[in-house]
């Protein structure tokens, strides 16, 4: 692989004190780096460069949400970072075909491999929905929408409390839980603003906020409807968790949701950004639950078919193993995106981290990279 000398004017290897980290990758003898997202892997960009090895990039998130103020990037920024990332990589993955246009739009090859659901643990579960149910004190005779997402600006949780407000003046039988963090200065603000809007329209009886759960199957059982009022979502996990427990959704027709769900068929699509429509959609369901029971199962239908977590691992391994010209895989991790992902594929000796706290990371799939049993 040819050195890019272009990559010391994008940031200097002193940047990160990255000096220290070469000696100990070269005794890890990692063949491949790992990038996600875009500033903090800049940093495995020089990394591969110094080590003259290649780079592969795994984009998640669109770029114009990659910025540090809550206003999206204006397209100039998100053509430069496209090209940045493009330039950079050796092999440039997306999560859908959404995101993928992109850097094709640029001139780039990329490739797609859809985020994966773990079917076996993300069912439908009578029990999960009677303990959450009575847990938070939801009615049987009640509607439950959820809203699982971060508070990031492109979760769009404004939209969904403007469609409740105008919901809750000719239906009142229904309450919404909002599952998620915030962690940031820019969540935290949009969360302030999001309890705000609920005092403003006066839903502090319909809408609930029950920050950061664990037992996400126990979450989604519980509920009825799950909203996705997202904008420019790259693949989203929820998404397809809710699916798998044969949930109705409700997705905005921005990003990849129209590329995963079926309008009329294994949920529903509307209008991105809309209040009004996605109201209207809202009281349709609430109001004629039991027309839309098929929804959920079909849904998990497409999830066991098209975006299983076997299937993912099995792309994944496929991609690899054709690009790469060794049998086995060692990966550099530089970016917190990449945690999820990186333990699927690489043996215990083979990785080095930056940051200490992955050691609540699963082990399960660790091997599964190296097997066919998934």
């Amino acid at each position: 692989m040819k050195q890019n000398p272009w990559i010391e004017t994008v940031i200097p290897i002193e940047h990160y004190n990255l000096r220290s980290y070469l000696p100990k990758i070269r005794r890890c003898k990692i063949d491949l780096i790992l990038g996600s997202s875009f500033k903090p892997d800049l940093g495995c960009a020089q990394i591969a460069n110094a080590l003259n090895l290649p780079l592969f990039w795994r984009m998640a998130l669109h770029p114009k949400h990659l910025g540090r103020k809550k206003a999206p990037l204006k397209p100039a920024a998100v053509n430069d970072i496209v090209r940045t990332i493009g330039m950079l990589s050796d092999k440039i993955i997306t999560v859908s075909d959404y995101l993928k246009k992109l850097f094709v739009g640029q001139g780039f090859e990329a490739h797609t491999i859809y985020n994966g659901c773990d079917q076996h643990l993300f069912r439908q579960n009578t029990f999960e929905r009677t303990l959450f149910r009575s847990k938070v004190g939801l009615l049987q005779n009640e509607i439950g929408i959820g809203l699982v997402a971060n508070y990031h600006p492109s979760k769009n949780h404004a939209c969904l409390i403007h469609a409740l407000s105008l919901l809750h003046s000719k239906n009142s039988r229904f309450k919404t839980y909002f599952i998620g963090d915030a962690f940031r200065s820019k969540m935290l603000s949009c969360q302030k603003e999001a309890k705000e809007l609920v005092r403003r329209y006066q839903l502090q009886s319909n809408i609930f906020f029950l920050g950061f759960q664990e037992s996400m199957s126990v979450i989604y059982n519980g509920l009825d409807v799950i909203v996705f009022p997202f904008i420019d979502e790259g693949c989203s996990n929820a998404l397809l968790e809710a699916m798998a427990c044969q949930k109705i959704v409700v997705a905005n027709g921005s990003g990849s949701f129209p590329e995963i769900i079926t309008h009329g068929k294994e949920g529903l699509i509307v209008p991105a950004d809309s209040p009004e429509i996605l109201s209207k959609a809202l009281r349709t369901v609430v109001e004629n639950q039991s027309d839309f029971s098929a929804m959920g199962a079909k849904a998990r239908e497409r999830v066991i078919r098209q975006f299983s977590l076997g299937r993912m691992i099995r792309n994944y391994k496929k991609f690899f193993l054709k690009n790469c010209s060794n049998a086995f895989l060692f990966l550099f991790c530089w970016s917190f995106y990449n945690f999820g992902l990186c333990h699927l594929f690489v043996s215990a000796r083979s990785v080095v981290w930056k940051r200490s706290d992955v050691s609540h990371l699963s082990s399960d799939f660790l091997c599964s990279f190296f097997t066919d049993k998934i």
